[in-house]
């Protein structure tokens, strides 16, 4: 069950998660990316806290893709330090498992 992982990126408004989802998905670098928000996140940044309104970026992948899903992020992404980090997915359904593998290409190399 370890090949498949969940992605997530937060991003400042729902344009930027809106092209950042459409690229993870037409790449085949995703089956699926979901979009919550508006949220508000609370964050240390430059020794002062803060706020702002943002989106949450959840991508449904194979394991094999995450080097192509962080660099196509970073090079998307507003942010100067932009979230992005990948959960194992540990369990799910046979069919959830095939469905990720029909819809993610292979890794380039």
């Amino acid at each position: 069950m370890s090949n498949y992982l969940v992605v997530t990126t937060t991003v400042p408004n729902k344009t930027i998660a809106k092209q950042i989802a459409q690229l993870l998905l037409t790449r085949q670098l995703a089956a699926c990316v979901q979009i919550v928000g508006p949220m508000e996140s609370h964050y240390w940044w430059e020794n002062e806290l803060q706020q702002s309104e943002e989106y949450l970026c959840i991508a449904k992948t194979s394991k094999a893709l995450y080097a192509q899903i962080e660099t196509l992020i970073l090079e998307n992404h507003p942010y100067v330090t932009p979230e992005v980090f990948a959960t194992p997915i540990t369990q799910c359904t046979n069919q959830y498992q095939l469905w990720i593998d029909r819809y993610t290409a292979t890794p380039v190399k």
